[in-house]
């Protein structure tokens, strides 16, 4: 009997982990679970004072927000978030654990890409984080 109450007990986890994952972002591991969620309004004033911030505006209704429990391996070591545009012009965010400092920064990377060709590297690549405006507009976190 424990063992069958186990089986079903794991059906029902990675079953429901399986749904989320189907509409995850495409190029997050298999091993990250996220869930989507509705931003708090807390994320959305973030969003605007980031706006404040770079002096420019972007479309926070646009973005699908995912959270995950955990951070992951990138491809530049730990990952606590991730930003990535759709090619139908919507973006997703995804958070660690719901970190607001994690939120910011992504939205940088966001209005960086509203901003146009001159900052689509900095809002897509890894390994580029120009300072300002991250150092300026969003926390640093480890």
């Amino acid at each position: 009997m424990r063992l069958l109450t186990a089986v079903l007990v794991c059906i029902t986890v990675f079953g429901s982990k399986a749904r989320a994952q189907e509409a995850a972002p495409e190029n997050l591991p298999a091993v990250v679970y996220v869930t989507p969620v509705t931003p708090p309004a807390i994320w959305e004033q973030i969003y605007h004072e980031v706006e404040q911030c770079l002096g420019h505006t972007g479309d926070f209704a646009g973005i699908r927000w995912f959270v995950t429990s955990t951070a992951w391996r990138g491809p530049n070591g730990r990952a606590d978030g991730l930003w990535m545009a759709r090619a139908d012009g919507r973006r997703d965010i995804v958070v660690a654990r719901g970190d607001t400092a994690v939120v910011r920064h992504e939205i940088v990377h966001d209005l960086l890409w509203h901003r146009g060709p001159h900052d689509e590297r900095a809002a897509t690549s890894s390994e580029v984080h120009p300072v300002p405006p991250f150092g300026r507009c969003a926390k640093e976190y480890e």
